[in-house]
């Protein structure tokens, strides 16, 4: 009893409300399936946003703008006609053997049944009836990127060259069309505001024919669109200019009042960290010796910093104003030598020197011979025998003073070895002296 009891009982199943609902769906699906395909009548619709196939071509020519639609109305059987889609239809098009070089061509579209379902009919001709395209070769080609614009900026900063993120362009494309550019440019949009530091912006890429017309592009692709360009920005400063005389007597002091350069100053673009840092422009050097009341007039070199030039002043003029110099001859016999090596004796052969002082009148006329010296540096002969003829520098011990000697000095010495006489002989000398 207890086994017929748990025996299933179908027709319990149609007082499940769930149950009545999905047969029902069921037999009814069967049903309209059952007429569909048993039915006489004919069911028409537009398969749409039909891709178009395009055939390869001969010669090495391509179809270019083929991302290109089309649509047809078919009629048929209800069940075969609903289920169709895209791709169970080629429309592609016809009479295509005229094509034997690049150019513009309208073909003609067909349609044509491409999967096993063909119970059905075409109803229209192919919408649109014909396209447009551009047939080519394709090519490829190399360009270096130039930068098209000026950026603007105030009378207190300069732009510097822009610098681009990318130097070359690979372009693949129609050949006719990759032929005809001439350049390919970096072009971008300046703002009115004058740019005040240094900037990254974006800048498109175009292309120019050989008369600076822009090329259509659509037919061409490349390795990018648009290039980062960097914007230098320089501060612009006024610098005073120093010239750079050397070789002159501790006791030099420069009398701007007679050394006058032209021009004075110079405005420099340069980075605002290097700016801070300072305070005036040299020149190249001008030997203190070599200035006398004749030769008083020197063009010089302007030193600027390293990376920064103004093309416009390259050089200064320097004049000693002769008519408020004067010049004078001393007999001098006051000789020093520096830098002797401790096993060397060195003497001073030449037993004075007419020294020539060219400067400002007040100051020569203050100097007595005493307050001369010439001073014989050894540390380039550190190890020297015998006799040699070495250049003196001229020392002047009367204070602060604006003047030199003028030309060049040369004495005798004798270098030899120290022995022990001469030592034990100098430091009695040396004792005496300090007694």
């Amino acid at each position: 009893m207890k086994g017929l009891k748990n025996k299933f009982n179908l027709s319990r199943l149609f007082y499940n409300d769930r149950f009545v609902m999905i047969f029902s769906i069921i037999l009814a699906f069967g049903i309209w399936m059952s007429i569909a395909s048993s039915s006489q009548e004919t069911y028409a619709m537009t398969i749409t946003d039909i891709k178009v196939n395009f055939p390869e071509l001969g010669s090495g020519l391509q179809f270019f703008d083929t991302n290109q639609t089309a649509e047809v109305r078919v009629a048929g059987n209800a069940l075969i006609v609903t289920s169709l889609s895209p791709s169970d239809i080629d429309i592609s098009p016809k009479n295509i053997s005229n094509i034997t070089e690049a150019g513009n061509y309208t073909l003609s579209l067909t349609a044509r049944k491409s999967g096993i379902k063909t119970d059905y009919e075409f109803t229209s001709t192919v919408t649109p009836s014909t396209i447009d395209v551009y047939v080519d070769r394709v090519a490829t080609k190399s360009f270096k990127i130039e930068c098209d614009f000026t950026p603007s900026t105030d009378d207190e900063h300069h732009v510097e060259t822009p610098i681009l993120s990318q130097q070359n362009l690979t372009i693949t494309g129609a050949e006719t069309y990759l032929n005809k550019i001439s350049r390919v440019c970096a072009v971008y949009d300046t703002v009115d505001d004058p740019i005040t530091e240094t900037t990254v912006v974006s800048a498109d890429i175009i292309y120019y024919d050989a008369e600076e017309k822009k090329i259509d592009s659509k037919y061409l692709n490349a390795d990018f669109s648009n290039v980062d360009v960097t914007i230098p920005v320089l501060n612009v400063k006024a610098f005073d200019i120093i010239p750079n005389i050397t070789n002159t007597p501790d006791s030099f002091v420069l009398d701007t009042d007679i050394v006058k350069i032209d021009p004075s100053n110079v405005s420099i673009a340069l980075p605002k960290e290097t700016a801070k840092d300072m305070e005036s422009i040299s020149t190249s050097e001008i030997d203190i010796s070599t200035v006398g009341l004749k030769n008083n007039v020197f063009n010089v070199d302007i030193q600027y910093p390293s990376g920064v030039a103004n093309d416009d002043i390259k050089t200064a003029k320097v004049t000693f104003d002769s008519s408020k110099l004067s010049t004078k001859t001393f007999t001098i016999k006051k000789f020093q030598t520096e830098n002797v090596s401790p096993e060397r004796t060195v003497k001073v052969q030449t037993e004075s020197l007419n020294v020539t002082l060219v400067g400002r009148k007040a100051d020569i006329n203050s100097i007595l011979p005493e307050n001369i010296s010439a001073v014989i540096d050894m540390s380039d002969n550190p190890d020297f025998k015998g006799n040699i003829t070495k250049q003196a520098s001229i020392r002047i011990d009367s204070g602060v003073t604006f003047c030199w000697a003028y030309g060049t000095y040369n004495v005798s010495i004798n270098s030899s070895e120290k022995t022990e006489t001469s030592a034990v002989s100098s430091q009695e000398s040396s004792a005496q002296t300090s007694g």
